[in-house]
């Protein structure tokens, strides 16, 4: 038998994709995940920009649609 394979590590081009596809579902679980997303590409990759577009894209939708309920 062989060791199974070892996960490889996303991207930032990859999480940023994950990132969008969360990113579009529009709930709030879902935008927190995204935003997950995007800060990892952007730790991945600290010049893509659209990692950072995607974390002001989350933050806006925690203000706009009320997200964030708690704070």
């Amino acid at each position: 038998k062989s060791a199974p394979a070892e996960p490889r590590q996303l991207t930032s081009y990859e999480h940023v994709l994950k990132g969008i596809w969360h990113f579009k579902k529009l709930t709030p679980q879902a935008n927190t995940v995204a935003a997950e997303h995007f800060a990892k590409a952007a730790a991945e990759f600290p010049e893509n920009a659209d990692a950072y577009r995607g974390l002001a894209n989350c933050e806006n939708n925690r203000w706009f649609f009320d997200f964030d309920r708690d704070g």
